[in-house]
């Protein structure tokens, strides 16, 4: 057995960028942030074909986690129903809430297979694995470049890691950061969508040009709630809390993208306990 824990990941502010035709070269330029909760995979020998468990549940469909096993599967030149593996996923973050559970999901087995394997991929090759997989099933487009960096991060040019370019957000100032989510939302239904597309691109360049300027974590704070507002992806209990914060000095509500949630960072932890009921407080 073969097991590797990976990082969740959040993303704050964001612009699509897919003209490309290599999934190698698509992805977002943006910022966000990886946290200390994520997703466990451990990989253990099937007797018949290959299973995919969430939770412990077996899963008929989980198409970033198969396309890992193709990309696998090729490189050691054999039929992926030949790999003979049983794919265990534990979830420590929401699915499909924007916490970048499918990236931690692909990147953690992409770990194990090349371990498993004994393959001896490099961790850029590794992670371009998880990339390509999150890109063509409709995963996220940033998450696993902003895994390969860590921390707090900005994303200068989209791509996966070795073509994409990120650097660390300057943490000029120190924030509590808390969560809170209401429920899942589906991010390829979004960004396959002309329209939101449109609005989220358009967002996430004027917010992305003063923080390319001043890569800093309070820029990036004083930023996040002009993109979620101009994205057009907001839902109602996200409005709700961004009209109870505006009354607040120093609070900063931003939507988790791509996800029916809130992260908050503040100073003074009285004020979250003021917004939000229930919140979880993530470390950076």
């Amino acid at each position: 057995m073969v097991k590797y824990w990976v990082a969740g990941h959040i993303t704050g502010i964001f612009e699509i960028c897919d003209n490309q035709t290599d999934p190698l070269y698509i992805g977002s330029k943006g910022a966000g942030f990886s946290i200390n909760r994520g997703v466990i995979t451990e990989i253990e020998d099937s007797e018949k074909g290959n299973h995919i468990y969430f939770d412990g549940v077996e899963k008929k469909e989980a198409k970033i986690s198969e396309n890992i096993l193709n990309q696998y599967a090729k490189l050691l030149n054999v039929e992926t129903h030949t790999l003979g593996v049983n794919v265990l996923h534990s979830f420590e973050i929401p699915l499909s809430s924007g916490f970048g559970a499918s990236a931690a999901g692909a990147l953690s087995l992409s770990f194990c297979l090349n371990e498993f394997f004994d393959l001896g991929l490099s961790k850029e090759k590794i992670f371009q694995i998880a990339h390509i997989a999150e890109v063509i099933e409709g995963g996220g487009l940033g998450d696993v470049i902003g895994l390969y960096q860590t921390g707090w991060e900005l994303r200068r040019k989209e791509g996966a890691p070795g073509i994409g370019i990120t650097e660390p957000l300057i943490e000029d100032r120190k924030y509590i950061v808390a969560t809170k989510t209401f429920g899942p939302l589906k991010t390829k239904s979004i960004i396959k969508n002309a329209e939101k597309k449109k609005n989220i691109v358009n967002a996430g360049q004027k917010a992305l040009i003063k923080l390319f300027t001043n890569p800093s974590v309070s820029i990036f704070a004083q930023n996040i709630q002009f993109f979620t507002e101009r994205c057009g992806v907001e839902t109602k209990e996200v409005k709700e809390i961004i009209e109870n914060s505006k009354e607040m000095l120093e609070v900063y509500v931003g939507q988790i993208m791509l996800g029916n949630g809130v992260f908050v960072l503040t100073q003074k932890r009285k004020d979250l306990d003021n917004l939000l009921v229930d919140y979880f407080e993530e470390e950076i």
